[in-house]
């Protein structure tokens, strides 16, 4: 359903995401573009972007993915 794609998302990205949206700025400058690029790269070295990426080359859903039915 509509939730599925918020479910197979890390939480610590969409965490990330959401702290990164609540600082943006109606204009978008140099240092709202750096925030951007530090804010993804704190995303990268997570550990659950290393699962992430494990995951999908072992074929396997991450292990903080969750069912729909699990919630």
């Amino acid at each position: 359903a509509m939730i599925a794609p918020y479910l197979a998302t890390s939480p610590s990205a969409m965490q990330a995401a959401k702290g990164l949206i609540g600082r943006l700025t109606p204009a978008i400058d140099d240092a709202v573009i750096d925030m951007t690029i530090a804010a993804l790269a704190d995303c990268w070295e997570h550990p659950d972007a290393g699962e992430g990426v494990d995951a999908f080359f072992a074929k396997r859903p991450p292990s903080w993915a969750k069912p729909a039915a699990d919630q």
